[in-house]
């Protein structure tokens, strides 16, 4: 009788959880939904709303107060050089005494949200005023004068 009244109980948080469409929900919001639903174990919430258990219990650690300093750095020199790329902007780290590789800089500049000013590609694009030539029509080749 016990393991019956075990799976009627499994049975109604699944119900409970479901009836709220928890699967299209984003991932904070499942989280709070395991949080606040008491019954029954973690693991079966989570497995319900098909919420991997250990992104239930992962806290986020933030950044170090080294790349918080270096994005401070990357901050000030982008607005007065914003032509740099993240190879420029290394660049400028690595002269003012910073050890920072090519990867770190692209995610910080990511993170900032900075893009550089560059010129893109616009190949088939014509530019203002051009006017396409008429082609012109041709025969069968000629072999001197006649």
């Amino acid at each position: 009788m016990e393991p019956l009244y075990a799976a009627i109980g499994r049975l109604q948080i699944e119900n409970q959880l479901l009836k709220k469409n928890a699967r299209a929900m984003p991932v904070a919001q499942q989280h709070t939904l395991v949080q606040a639903s008491g019954e029954g174990s973690v693991q079966a919430r989570c497995q319900v709303l098909g919420l991997a258990r250990s992104s239930f219990y992962y806290q986020p650690c933030g950044e170090s107060a080294q790349n918080l300093f270096l994005v401070r750095l990357l901050d000030e020199e982008f607005p007065q050089h914003n032509f740099k790329g993240v190879l420029g902007l290394r660049d400028h780290l690595r002269l003012a005494g910073h050890a920072v590789n090519e990867m770190r800089v692209r995610r910080l500049v990511r993170l900032l949200g900075h893009e550089p000013v560059y010129p893109k590609p616009r190949l088939s694009v014509p530019g203002p005023g051009h006017h396409a030539l008429p082609v012109p029509a041709t025969g069968p080749p000629s072999h001197g004068p006649e």
